[in-house]
């Protein structure tokens, strides 16, 4: 299998996925929004995520490769645990197997809530429950090499932390922003066993890995263990 093959053949997995992940947000979903419509806000997020998959999905054949491949499956873990935690909030649950994601243990985990303000005045929360004012949820791991804890945000300021091109997103060239700086720095940064603002921002080495660099499965097989 020569290395465009192996592409096209993670593409149409991730693919596949990111459309079974989508069929079940679709149902899942509207039960949830029925339930309770403070859901709407979280829901949006996940529905985002499966969008922004599919669009990496689609450039890795281009010229995203491994990175692309990297930050789709990314996303889709973290999509999937999002649309989990949701549910729990309404007191459904996700009739599918729910991932944790790479070093989510070593992120640790927000045990009670906290608040910070920042330079703009705005201020932002953490909690480990879902509440009115923090209603996105992050499942616990790594993002563009930043640990990232499990808890429920005040915004989705994860978000902020970008690769500076899909050929970079495996982890250099990253453009780390101003949100995510000042809710570290206000919030996170503050909790025990959280590392300085400095130390987080220099990130951590290892990345996602779903790429040819290893190939553990063979043809539509491939990914099977995700959901």
């Amino acid at each position: 299998m020569t290395i465009e093959d192996r592409y096209r053949a993670l593409q149409d997995a991730l693919q596949k996925k990111a459309d079974e992940l989508a069929s079940i947000f679709d149902e899942a979903g509207a039960e949830a929004r029925a339930t309770d419509s403070r859901t709407r806000e979280p829901l949006a997020e996940v529905e985002k995520g499966i969008q922004e998959a599919r669009q990496l999905a689609d450039a890795i054949t281009r010229d995203g490769g491994e990175a692309a491949a990297d930050l789709a499956h990314e996303k889709l873990v973290v999509a999937i645990n999002q649309l989990a935690a949701v549910l729990e909030t309404v007191g459904r649950k996700l009739d599918h197997k729910r991932v944790d994601l790479d070093y989510c243990h070593s992120a640790g985990a927000i045990e009670e809530r906290v608040e910070g303000a920042g330079e703009s005045g705005a201020v932002h929360v953490a909690s480990p429950t879902f509440a009115e004012d923090a209603r996105h949820f992050f499942p616990g791991g790594s993002v563009g090499g930043r640990l990232i804890p499990r808890g429920w945000y005040s915004i989705p300021w994860w978000r902020d932390v970008k690769p500076g091109t899909v050929a970079n997103a495996a982890g250099t060239g990253l453009v780390f922003g101003g949100v995510a700086h000042e809710f570290y720095e206000h919030v996170l940064a503050h909790l025990p066993g959280q590392p300085s603002p400095e130390t987080w921002a220099k990130g951590v080495t290892a990345t996602y890995r779903v790429s040819t660099d290893w190939w553990p499965f063979d043809g539509d097989s491939v990914l099977d263990w995700l959901f």
